[in-house]
């Protein structure tokens, strides 16, 4: 699936949502490696259901211990917490092009 360089459609709703999922302090606050693994394995189990319901990597958006993911749903935006994009990150986008 990919996901339109257009950030809104012609009815002014946005086409594009996203997220940015941050890997970085993530098991910070943990007090054992089995405390580690349990933080882990949790947000592991999130991407993979953010993704088995159709949500993708934004192109080269993984670095720097953050990633952003996209959707075109807007049922999806809701139920996973995206937000439109907005209008200076979608200049980004088709500048690096």
């Amino acid at each position: 699936m990919s996901i339109s360089d257009d950030a809104t459609s012609d009815s002014g709703r946005p086409t594009r949502y996203e997220m940015t999922w941050r890997n970085k302090f993530l098991t910070m606050h943990a007090k054992s490696i089995s405390e580690m693994a349990d933080i882990l394995q949790s947000a592991a189990s999130d991407l993979r259901e953010m993704a088995s319901a159709g949500v993708v990597l934004a192109h080269d958006s993984a670095g720097d211990d953050y990633a952003t993911l996209v959707t075109a749903d807007p049922a999806l935006a809701e139920r996973f917490g995206f937000y439109p994009q907005e209008e200076d990150d979608e200049e980004d986008d088709q500048d690096a092009e």
